[in-house]
């Protein structure tokens, strides 16, 4: 698998490779909603066991269960004292 590409303001074309990385094809967003809305009603019919079957589709990971984490912003030390663990 190829790394990310990687650019330097000081290579020539470097606007030309910016502006291609930035464009975003709209024709296809119907097709991007429609996968995103199949997966959050997956979701919520299957629950985790659809959490695990797209990490294992999309990401390629073959996760035996899920756990979720407490944002950051909202219990900040409770991050804390889990990370101290």
């Amino acid at each position: 698998m190829p790394g990310p590409k990687l650019l330097s303001t000081a290579d020539a074309g470097f606007e030309a490779a910016l502006s291609e990385l930035r464009y975003w094809d709209t024709s296809e967003d119907s097709a991007v909603e429609r996968q995103v809305r199949d997966i959050l009603r997956a979701v919520r019919e299957e629950g985790d066991a659809a959490l695990l079957r797209f990490t294992r589709e999309h990401d390629g990971v073959d996760a035996q269960c899920v756990a979720v984490r407490p944002c950051v912003r909202q219990r900040g030390s409770c991050c804390r004292a889990a990370r101290a663990r």
